[in-house]
């Protein structure tokens, strides 16, 4: 038999008045949600979001309605690390992330810090206590499956495309020095004098620079290039 919405309102039954309850004080608790950033400051590490869930309601003759929910302001991004490292990126506008909610205000211990905090406030799960941890995507985002974008990292080094990397890569001062060796070999093969054939005389001379720069050889002393980093390794 189809029932009457507004007339069960008037006259709930026990259990219709105990979910009625229960509903309202569920409604009142913000614990884990998701959004969209509309901003973000590297500096403070912190971003204005927008939730993307409406808020949902039933109003007084029973029809569902929404809303789109007002933009969280100054919530602390989560960037992956512990006390004295971690990683750092920037965070774009459009990223989507997961909010969490604390149980607790936080104003205070963010400020300050510290292993022992008064919260200063009696607010609980309040939308001014979100933080927010980027990451979440829809299946229409998500990146390509590993090892073609993966980064491992653990104590000892940070590998790229794959566990199994194992190739140096190459640093900034790595870099100058190769610059320089080439720009060396470069100068020496066009001074004179030079053989009969000088660019053959330069190429030799040139290779034989860049294996000294690249670890030595039989016939060449090494100056000190490495072919790049011993801790951070990537697929070629």
């Amino acid at each position: 038999m189809a029932t009457n919405p507004a007339q069960d309102l008037l006259s709930p039954t026990l259990t219709q008045l105990l979910e009625t309850v229960r509903d309202a004080a569920v409604a009142r608790v913000n614990a884990i949600s998701w959004g969209q950033v509309e901003s973000y400051d590297p500096e403070l590490q912190e971003a204005t979001i927008q939730l993307v869930p409406r808020r949902v309601w039933v109003d007084s003759t029973g029809m569902r309605q929404t809303e789109r929910r007002a933009q969280l302001l100054d919530v602390p991004v989560l960037l992956p690390g512990s006390d004295d490292s971690g990683t750092t990126f920037d965070v774009k506008p459009g990223t989507f992330v997961l909010v969490l909610f604390l149980d607790q205000a936080a104003d205070a211990w963010f400020r300050t810090g510290g292993s022992d905090s008064d919260p200063g406030d009696s607010r609980r799960h309040s939308l001014s206590d979100a933080v927010a941890i980027p990451g979440m995507r829809p299946r229409s985002g998500r990146l390509a499956a590993p090892p073609g974008n993966a980064v491992v990292q653990d104590p000892s080094k940070v590998q790229l495309g794959s566990k199994d990397a194992s190739k140096g890569v190459l640093t900034a001062a790595d870099a100058q020095l190769l610059m320089e060796a080439i720009a060396a070999a470069y100068v020496v093969a066009t001074t004179p004098p030079v053989s009969s054939n000088p660019a053959a005389a330069g190429a030799a001379l040139a290779l034989q620079l860049l294996q000294a720069a690249l670890g030595g050889s039989q016939s060449t002393p090494s100056i000190g290039w490495t072919t790049g980093s011993s801790k951070v390794k990537a697929d070629t």
